[in-house]
């Protein structure tokens, strides 16, 4: 009767063992994954924050674009049109009154001459060029701060995590490829930033960050009517 009880005591010691062991086992798991969610969740926090940062001083270059480009457009068009129309009136005067066209001549070339020598003045092909190359740099960095977050993505859902050894070696590859990433975009935009700063003046700055605020509202606006 007592090797009976003995054994029976022996069988409840071994799975009171085992139990312990898968016990310790989920928790090891559940913290394996809990860490690995922490410190996705951090990086995404990371990346996030710079795109919209990034993102708002690339819209405030689009803005400034699209002004340049605006005004380089009027005076290469303006130039064009008052060419195209000396050529004309010159035809239209020739015979009758042939004296006019030496002054309309000089006064369209005046013209012309000043226009063209305001725009190379204030530089407007150099910045408008400037502003341009700097867009596509900001696109760039867009794009290699989204390929991070999309990277990460998977790594938020538990389905994710079916072989958890092998996971766990993925991710810490992963981890310290990301953790490279994000120190060489951090220093990439601080490279971009400098140029923004020395390509537009503080109160340009501030003038299209109003213009970028107001576009938002609206859109805020504009959204809540259809909820």
């Amino acid at each position: 009767m007592d090797t009976d009880d003995e054994s029976t005591d022996n069988i409840t010691d071994e799975i009171i063992d085992i139990e312990e062991t898968v016990d310790d086992e989920s928790t090891s798991i559940a913290e394996s994954i809990d860490e690995i969610l922490v410190q996705r969740e951090i990086f995404i926090n990371l990346f996030n924050e710079l795109l919209i940062e990034c993102k708002m001083t690339k819209e405030k270059l689009d803005m400034y674009y699209v002004n340049l480009h605006h005004y380089y457009s009027a005076v290469q068009t303006s130039v064009i049109i008052v060419s195209t129309a000396s050529t004309f009136i010159q035809s239209l005067l020739m015979g009758a009154h042939e004296d006019l066209v030496p002054t309309i001549t000089l006064c369209i070339s005046t013209y012309s001459s000043l226009i063209l020598s305001l725009s190379k003045f204030f530089k407007l092909d150099e910045k408008k060029e400037q502003v341009h190359n700097l867009r596509e740099r900001f696109a760039e960095l867009h794009n290699k701060i989204r390929y991070n977050i999309d990277v990460l993505k998977p790594w938020g859902e538990s389905e994710y995590y079916d072989n958890l050894t092998e996971k766990k070696d993925s991710w810490d590859v992963l981890n310290k490829q990301v953790e490279s990433d994000y120190l060489n975009i951090i220093e990439h935009k601080k490279s971009l930033f400098m140029e923004f700063e020395k390509i537009i003046d503080s109160l340009t700055v501030r003038k299209y960050t109003n213009k970028y605020q107001k576009k938002e509202l609206k859109y805020k606006n504009d959204n809540l009517r259809f909820i």
